[in-house]
Formats: C-alpha cells, structure tokens, sequence
C-alpha cells in the first residue's frame, strides 16, 4: 500500500507543452501568526522543511525553484516535505508541464499544510489517472485519494470527494488489491466510491484489502 501525500497538478496543467518548465515554490508563513508561541506546534511547523530539487525551503526563507528538462516531460514529479513530528519524510508527487508559482501555507484548522496557485489565489484539486503494469487477472483494484475511491479501469478521473472543506488539500494515496464485501460477515472498510468523474450514490461501496504489495509510481 503506498501511502503518500498526493498533489496532482494535471488539472491545471494538461494544457502545458513540451518545453521547459519552471516552478516557483514559497511558504507563507501568515498563518503561522495564528498559533500561540508558547505552544510546541509553533516551533514544529517553524523547522518543518521542503527540499526542492535538492534545496531547502522553510517558512520565512526565499522561494525555490523546480526546473524540468523537456526530455522527461512524461516523468513525474516529486519533491520531499518533512514533518519534525514523523521519523521519515514524505513525498509530494505532482505533474509538471506548465510554469506557475505555487505557495504551501499551513492549514491553521487542521495542521499540514495547503497549497495554492499564487496567481489565482486558489487551492489546488487533487485528481489523477491511474495507468497499473503487470496486474493480476480477475484481481480488483481500488485506487484511493483521501477519503474517496475509483475501481481500476472504471472510466473517468478520480478526484478527491466526500471531504471537510476546513481540510488540507493534500491527501494520502493507495493502491491496493481488494476484495468487495457482499455479506456482512466480515469486518469491512467503506470508501467514498468515484464512477465517471463523480460520486456514485446508488450503493454502498465496502471492501477488505486483499494485498497491499504495489509500491511504485512511475
């Protein structure tokens, strides 16, 4: 099972061609106003960083730029954010083929942190396609992003759904072999399932996790 924070920026970026990118990222540290100083969380969220093509990025400093080669423009993206409260760091994967300015700025209601786009002033939207190698006859497969899901090779793009609108708009992310429960007999999860780019209501989608062993992205 990979577990990740996910951020798509196919959304805003599938008009982009196929030269060179440029990506500015900052970190607003406004909200950070927001926490009391005496409290452990203002010196957390202060050191917490994000390495960037090899540089760091911390609250207060300059922005840092993401360049990406016209010869990987099919490649995707990563960059790295640690959290003083976790012993490993997580990744931030995104799609970029446009130039644009990006800023994280912290989620004062839930902690983490946002990330919008600095010329629209808006938060970005996770969502995705999902291209599996090498998969198992007969075997389903639920791709998941944050609290919502999408059967492998059900038509359309999975978008985050089901969600607080106070929550920060970077999302863990799955991809998992599972089996559907039919009975209840068994101990099952339930997830908020996506068919053709929207929510599907007419069912009450649960499932178990059969295997969790698909650990790349490419």
């Amino acid at each position: 099972m990979i577990r990740l924070f996910l951020l798509v920026f196919i959304s805003n970026f599938l008009q982009g061609n196929l030269s060179a990118q440029t990506i500015s990222f900052e970190a607003d540290s406004i909200h950070l106003q927001r926490i009391p100083k005496k409290l452990k969380s203002a010196k957390q969220f202060l050191g917490e960083y994000w390495l960037i093509q090899g540089d760091t990025l911390r609250y207060g400093m300059p922005p840092k730029k993401y360049v990406k080669s016209s010869k990987n423009s099919r490649q995707i993206d990563t960059l790295i954010y640690k959290d003083l409260r976790k012993e490993k760091p997580d990744t931030i994967y995104f799609n970029a083929q446009k130039s644009g300015a990006y800023a994280f700025s912290y989620n004062p209601c839930c902690g983490g942190f946002n990330i919008k786009a600095l010329k629209t002033q808006k938060y970005t939207t996770p969502r995705f396609r999902v291209k599996l190698k090498n998969t198992k006859p007969n075997v389903k497969y639920l791709i998941t992003l944050g609290e919502s899901g999408m059967l492998y090779r059900t038509k359309g793009v999975l978008r985050r759904a089901c969600y607080s609108a106070m929550a920060s708009n970077l999302v863990h992310f799955t991809i998992e072999e599972i089996e559907i429960c039919e009975t209840s007999d068994k101990e099952c999860k339930s997830i908020c399932l996506i068919k053709n780019g929207k929510v599907d209501d007419s069912q009450n989608f649960e499932y178990n996790i059969e295997s969790n062993k698909i650990k790349k992205i490419k």
